[in-house]
């Protein structure tokens, strides 16, 4: 055989290889898929969604993404905090450049919304006493919380914000994410940091992870769970919290499954 039509036959045995490995992944997840979305609703009492800054197709870090996330249901607005070059707090993602919502404007907003929880994820914990200043003059105290909070910071939120919760980040390992042992080790790390919960990325998220921690009376708040696919896999491990662009698509999806477990039930 020539060398060209070796290499040819070679090629076709390859791509051939790589269309079934293709073939039997898309048909794993598709299973994986349609279990998420079959699997009964079992969330905490006091599940919460959170509007992510900049829902519903809005700017991150207005005032009308928080106006638009309470008004299809969500439970908490986000947005991000940060300082500018004189350290005044502002909602900004970035280095502010001028011009951003302040922490004032952001504070409120929530006073005009008492029913209404803020996530403040920061970015920043240059002057994060400013927040409890800011807080205490608004009377809002009772309505927000931290996240963004890195091992680092935990100092820093506990001397300058004693009172105002928050939540730990921890990049969790996913090849990881049902170890019991593993699982134990994060939950001490919150622990032994004054947290009341872990803030953790949709892809790790497991039922197992979530069962432990609520054994253990800590939180588990997931972001950023924008897709239908996500939503489902998101809700079938049952966190205490989901953050999404979507708030609205993942209340829908809850009620979608609430209606389904009733007449299930009734059946």
């Amino acid at each position: 055989m020539k060398k060209s039509k070796r290499i040819a036959v070679i090629v076709a045995a390859v791509l051939c290889i790589a269309a079934v490995c293709s073939a039997i992944l898309l048909l794993s997840v598709a299973k994986s898929n349609k279990e998420y979305k079959n699997a009964p609703l079992s969330l905490p009492e006091k599940f919460t969604v959170t509007g992510h800054t900049g829902c519903m197709g809005e700017n991150d870090n207005s005032l009308e993404a928080m106006e638009a996330a309470i008004r299809v249901g969500a439970e908490i607005v986000e947005f991000d905090l940060n300082f500018d070059e004189n350290k005044n707090p502002v909602l900004s993602h970035d280095d502010p450049e001028g011009g951003e919502v302040t922490l004032r404007q952001a504070f409120e907003f929530l006073k005009k919304n008492p029913a209404v929880l803020a996530n403040i994820d920061a970015k920043s914990t240059e002057n994060i006493k400013s927040v409890r200043v800011l807080a205490e003059e608004y009377t809002v105290e009772k309505q927000i919380f931290f996240t963004g909070i890195e091992e680092e910071d935990v100092e820093a939120v506990k001397n300058d914000c004693p009172g105002i919760p928050y939540y730990l980040n921890l990049d969790v390992k996913k090849s990881r994410a049902c170890d019991t042992s593993y699982i134990e080790e994060l939950a001490e790390k919150v622990i032994e940091s004054g947290a009341v919960g872990i803030n953790m990325h949709k892809r790790a998220v497991t039922k197992e992870l979530c069962s432990l921690f609520r054994s253990k009376k800590l939180l588990v708040s997931v972001y950023t769970v924008d897709r239908d696919a996500e939503i489902y896999r998101v809700l079938a491990a049952a966190p205490d919290n989901i953050t999404s662009r979507n708030p609205d698509r993942v209340l829908e999806i809850i009620d979608e499954k609430s209606r389904e477990t009733i007449q299930t039930h009734i059946k």
